[in-house]
């Protein structure tokens, strides 16, 4: 069964959100509802009272759709009373979230929520989940085709230049990292990303050391934080490892070392204690 709640018409009719401010649910057959849709953050009105969302104000020219009247900046405090109040499931419910959210929290609840979605980084497997999921998927379904490492500790990686993406997973807490490969003009671009929800960069950083029979490369960096890896996952910070170091047939061995960020409150309580000896 559907139920409307029309409180308010949309002036323009190629409007890119709705064509009417309404609040729609679907009684699904287990007594439940989904989702509701999309509600105004501001509502104003004309001197009559008719109400215009805030998204198609400016294209009136001021004056209102339904009476021609001057559309004053006079806010509909009731019906933003309204919005703001209605509870709402998040947009995650699907991948495990159960808060409900009011409007005016809808921004805070999603830049702190765990359960954004994830994307398998494996070429070809269309998983979508939450990392905690991601992280269980993973194992069951590519553990094969994963490299283990510890934090702190040095591993070696085999890296073809054709290779895209390498998963890498912390044996321990099963942190899920990719190492990115790009062909470029003038060599193989490489950096790693961190698979991670809320915040863009990573709390970790990580060293590539590139050797090849004269010369070698060091870069150290910070990963950035993804929901899905992709060749679009190259950040502005990479290491270019010229084509001259891959073999002929052999694949380039890269030394890696990730290890987490301390934090700053931390380094700072660990020097008092020192000076304080």
């Amino acid at each position: 069964m559907l139920v409307i709640l029309l409180i308010a018409q949309h002036a323009n009719k190629p409007c890119k959100e709705i064509s009417y401010f309404i609040l729609f649910y679907f009684i699904l057959p287990n007594g439940s509802k989904s989702n509701l849709m999309t509600i105004f953050y501001v509502a104003i009105q004309c001197d009559n009272g008719h109400i215009v969302c805030f998204t198609c104000f400016p294209e009136l020219m001021n004056n209102c759709h339904k009476c021609s009247l001057p559309i004053s900046s006079k806010r509909s405090k009731v019906i933003e009373n309204i919005s703001q109040s209605i509870q709402m499931p998040c947009p995650n419910e699907k991948y495990g979230c159960r808060e409900t959210i009011s409007q005016s929290g809808k921004r805070k609840h999603e830049e702190e929520c765990i359960y954004v979605p994830c994307y398998c980084p494996v070429k070809g497997c269309d998983f979508v989940a939450s990392l905690e999921v991601l992280s269980n998927h993973f194992n069951h379904k590519h553990g094969d085709s994963l490299i283990e490492f510890s934090y702190g500790h040095s591993f070696t990686v085999s890296l073809n230049s054709n290779d895209e993406a390498i998963v890498l997973q912390e044996e321990n807490d099963g942190k899920l990292f990719t190492l990115n490969n790009s062909t470029m003009l003038l060599g193989n671009a490489v950096n790693i990303s961190c698979i991670d929800v809320n915040s863009p960069e990573a709390g970790y950083s990580y060293d590539i050391l590139a050797r090849s029979k004269i010369s070698c490369l060091k870069f150290h960096s910070s990963p950035m934080n993804v929901q899905r890896s992709t060749s679009a996952t190259l950040s502005s910070e990479i290491l270019m490892i010229p084509f001259g170091y891959f073999g002929s047939s052999k694949p380039l061995e890269l030394e890696i070392c990730i290890t987490p960020k301390v934090p700053l409150i931390f380094s700072v309580s660990i020097l008092w204690l020192f000076f304080q000896l």
